[in-house]
């Protein structure tokens, strides 16, 4: 499953994920089985974005993160794969592939980002540019005499 996170309106979350849900419904109609979608925070600091994601029972060799241009894309697998294969009496934690993809605002320095995962919890930094577009530069007037 694919899941886009950006900051927007609530209702454009709601209809993004209704969107969602009835693709996966419409691509799988006897429901998702293996599809899930790890919990995210994003925080903005004056100098970072720093994202934070759920992963327990995946390492790091199942991840894969990158950024590319202003969007931080982190996908993965949970588990082996053999869900099918085992009788589960009751299953309630997700498991198989999972793709993020994070909107970043602002121009960010990809090449300086860094990825730790730690207890389960996959922290992204990813250190801001200064955006000079939108920075104010004062000019100096002199007066000359006439």
């Amino acid at each position: 499953m694919k899941r886009r996170i950006t900051s927007v309106r609530e209702l454009e979350v709601l209809s993004r994920r209704i969107d969602e849900l009835l693709g996966m419904l419409a691509a799988n109609p006897a429901g998702p089985d293996t599809a899930w979608s790890p919990a995210v925070d994003v925080v903005e600091t004056a100098d970072s974005v720093v994202v934070r994601v759920d992963l327990p029972g995946v390492g790091a060799a199942q991840l894969e993160v990158s950024v590319c241009e202003q969007e931080l894309c982190i996908t993965g697998r949970k588990g082996e794969g053999d869900s099918c294969a085992r009788h589960y009496h009751q299953m309630e934690r997700g498991s198989g592939p999972f793709c993020l993809e994070v909107a970043l605002s602002g121009p960010v320095d990809a090449a300086s980002c860094r990825a730790t995962l730690r207890a389960g919890v996959l922290e992204v930094v990813v250190p801001r540019i200064a955006d000079r577009r939108r920075s104010a530069h004062p000019v100096p007037v002199t007066e000359e005499e006439p």
